[in-house]
This record gives structure tokens, C-alpha cells and sequence, in this order.
């Protein structure tokens, strides 16, 4: 990595984001009082609706994907610059139900912010609207494009190859979950997938004729153990059967039965591994005549801590650094987005956003003191990309060939 170019734009870019935190707690309240749960399409197209407007006011071109069975949008919007294209990534659903933002509005509470989404990833999505306007505000010449996927909490089924094909548009990736508590960035995510197993076999009368029948219930006891001896702490490779159920009553053999299986690997060599070593281990069979059917779903690879990757993480750091921020950059076993951006090759950095926790509760928050200097740091970073932050080297190395 270069070291960070000399700018006088970073302290504007200071000064710009904390006027803008009105600006941003506005936009994020509005956001929030939108359910967009990922099984509610309607909400989820008003926030879209909401944002091609919003881009199209900050002079970007804007562009919808449909995906998904639902018939919901990628939305992908250029506004064209110098240097590195960078992108800013976030997701507009959340995991509640339609009418919890009426349960749980926007408030602001003891310098939180609360309310469905606040958190992951509605902080996010203003982040790189409000980010956008401080770097034309600040006249930075930055080539942006903005990613929003619609599905993210369902792990991306339909969204999942159009952000990887989009994605190889860019050359550098900013991807904006909340920061983590302590505020940490995110540089590496595990890989993983879900892996539902159904085995079939034959009912019988437990008491009368037992053996007529065809226990499936025997046959996911063996595979569970089989399962369970796959974890490897040391390599961070995770196998977890989350669910089984198998049989109707304790008096008739089991002819069916069914576990869901969350498998994850830090790398991508171990994470396919792990698959190919997952199928094997389903779909052997221990008890005779037993049927198996396998389906794989929200599959991520690792989003890994490339060379590129630990360059792009030492810029941010340094540029935190000069807007007093403490930063660090960390891995993490959880999914998102960052992983199917990763898949196309090119440096990405995530937990840009301000800082949040409590995701998936109705107990959510996003800390106000944070805003400001959280919109400084990916505004600085945009525009010390933009103007030669990253050596030419980790960005011929990122973009695919």
C-alpha cells in the first residue's frame, strides 16, 4: 500500500459530516418508517421507489435489476468521476414483519437511535446517500457506484450473481453493515451455506411389525454425529444441525425425517471442502432402502482478507486515525453481502457505517455520536481512493481479468 495521498478534502469532509448528521437521522427516520421486511415486497419497492428519486437528485444514473421470485430490485447507480471506480454497498430489507415500524417507530433515546432496522441495514443505505452528496459538496471527483440489494437478510437468493456481476464493474468495494460495537471494521467474513436433508423411508407398526419398516429417524441420528465430527475450531471451519424432526408418534416407525444445516469456513479452499465433505457425509447411507434428498441454499463463499483487502483496511485505518478515530479491522463468522462482492475479485472492507448492535431486535440502535465521524471516515476513504490512496499494484491485482 501507497501512503494515504496529501488532501486538504479531509478535513472539509469532517466539517461537511457534521453538518450532515440533521441531514442523515432525517433520511434514516424516514427510511425506518418503511416495513421492508424480506417477505414484505411491497415495502421493500418503497424504499427503492424512495431512493432512485434521492440518486437521481445526486446526479447518478440509476438502474433495476429484477431478481427473485418476488419481482424486487438490485438498484445500481453510476455517477461518474476519476480514479478507482469505488463501491458503496448496503441492503434495504430487514427481518421484521409488516406494522413493527408503527409498534417500534424512529426515536432517538440516551444518544441512540432505535427502531426496526436501524441497525442493518436502513444506517447504511442513508450512509451512502449522504456520502455521496458531502463528496460533490467537498468537490471530490470520485467515480461512485451504489449497490442496494433487496433480499440480504434471506441470504441473497435471488440478488446473489447480479451484485457478484455488478460488482465487477468496481475496483474497490466499501460495504456498509454498521461497524461493529466496539467499532471495528469488518476485513474478512466466513463463508457458509444452508444445507436441508430430507430421508424417507417406510412407516411401520413399532409394536407389531417392526420390521416392515424403514426408521428414517436412525438414519439422521447417524448423520448428525457424523455431522458434529466435522467442526474444526483451529481452522474455523462450523458444522451446526439447528433443527431436526423426524417421525408423527412414538408407536410408528419414523418414514421421514428432516435436519437443516448451517455449514461455514473462513477460507475458500476449506469452505469447499466443507461442501463437497457435507454431501458425502448426508448422503451415505446407514440404514437400508432409506431415500435422501439434499438442497442447498444461501451459499456465500468467504469473503477472505486478501492482500488487497488488508491494504484497503490499513488506508481506512490511517485515515481514521487522522479524524481521531481508534480503529481496528477484524474477521467475523457472520454472512452478508460483503461475501457475494468479494466473489468478484476486487479489495472490499465492511462495517463502514456508523456504529450499531442488537440487529435482529426490536432493541436495534445506531449511536448518534457516531454518525459524524463514521460519514467522515467513508467519505475520506472514497476520496483518498479516488485519488491514488490504494498503490495501482493491489488495484490491477483486485480486478478480474
Amino acid at each position: 500500500m501507497s501512503a494515504p495521498p496529501p488532501t486538504d478534502r479531509l478535513p472539509l469532509l469532517r466539517e461537511a459530516a457534521d453538518r450532515a448528521v440533521e441531514a442523515y437521522l432525517d433520511l434514516l427516520a424516514d427510511l425506518v418508517a418503511i416495513d421492508s421486511g424480506s417477505l414484505d415486497p411491497d415495502g421493500v419497492r418503497r424504499i427503492t421507489d424512495l431512493l432512485v428519486a434521492l440518486l437521481h437528485s445526486e446526479g447518478f444514473t440509476v438502474q433495476r435489476h429484477p431478481v427473485g421470485p418476488h419481482d424486487l430490485d438490485v438498484l445500481h447507480a453510476h455517477r461518474p468521476g476519476r480514479g478507482p471506480t469505488v463501491l458503496l454497498n448496503a441492503h434495504s430489507d430487514t427481518v421484521f414483519d409488516v406494522g413493527t415500524a408503527e409498534a417500534h417507530p424512529f426515536t432517538i433515546t440516551d444518544g441512540r437511535v432505535h427502531g426496526p432496522g436501524t441497525a442493518d441495514d436502513k444506517c447504511g443505505v442513508a450512509a451512502a446517500i449522504i456520502v455521496a452528496r458531502l463528496l460533490a459538496e467537498v468537490g471530490s471527483l470520485a467515480d461512485l457506484m451504489i449497490l442496494i440489494t433487496p433480499d440480504e437478510e434471506l441470504g441473497s437468493p435471488g440478488s446473489g450473481p447480479t451484485t457478484t456481476e455488478l460488482s465487477r464493474q468496481a475496483d474497490v468495494a466499501l460495504c456498509l453493515e454498521a461497524a461493529r460495537e466496539d467499532g471495528s471494521l469488518v476485513s474478512a467474513r466466513k463463508g457458509g451455506a444452508n444445507v436441508k436433508v430430507t430421508y424417507t423411508g417406510r412407516a411401520a407398526h413399532a409394536g407389531v411389525e417392526p420390521h416392515k419398516g424403514i426408521n428414517a429417524a436412525a438414519q439422521m441420528a447417524h448423520v448428525i454425529l457424523a455431522l458434529q465430527a466435522l467442526n474444526d475450531p483451529t481452522r474455523g471451519i462450523t458444522v451446526n444441525v439447528g433443527q431436526a424432526t423426524a417421525g408423527t408418534r412414538s408407536n410408528i416407525v419414523a418414514d421421514r425425517a428432516t435436519l437443516w444445516v448451517d455449514a461455514r469456513a473462513t477460507t475458500v479452499a476449506d469452505f469447499e471442502a466443507l461442501m463437497a465433505r457435507v454431501e458425502e457425509v448426508v448422503c451415505t447411507i446407514h440404514v437400508d432402502g432409506i431415500g435422501v434428498e439434499v438442497a442447498v441454499s444461501a451459499q456465500s463463499p468467504p469473503m477472505e482478507a486478501t492482500p488487497g483487502t488488508l491494504a484497503l483496511a490499513e488506508l481506512a485505518v490511517a485515515t481514521g486515525a487522522e479524524l481521531g478515530l481508534d480503529l481496528r479491522h477484524v474477521a467475523t463468522g457472520g454472512m452478508g453481502d460483503a461475501n457475494l462482492v468479494a466473489r468478484a475479485g476486487i479489495p472490499v472492507l465492511d462495517g463502514l457505517a456508523p456504529v450499531g448492535g442488537d440487529d435482529h431486535t426490536h432493541a436495534e440502535w445506531l449511536e448518534v455520536a457516531s454518525v459524524g465521524p463514521r460519514l467522515a471516515l467513508l467519505a475520506g476513504l472514497v476520496d483518498r481512493i479516488a485519488t491514488g490512496g490504494l498503490a495501482p499494484a493491489i488495484l490491477a491485482g483486485g480486478r478480474p481479468g
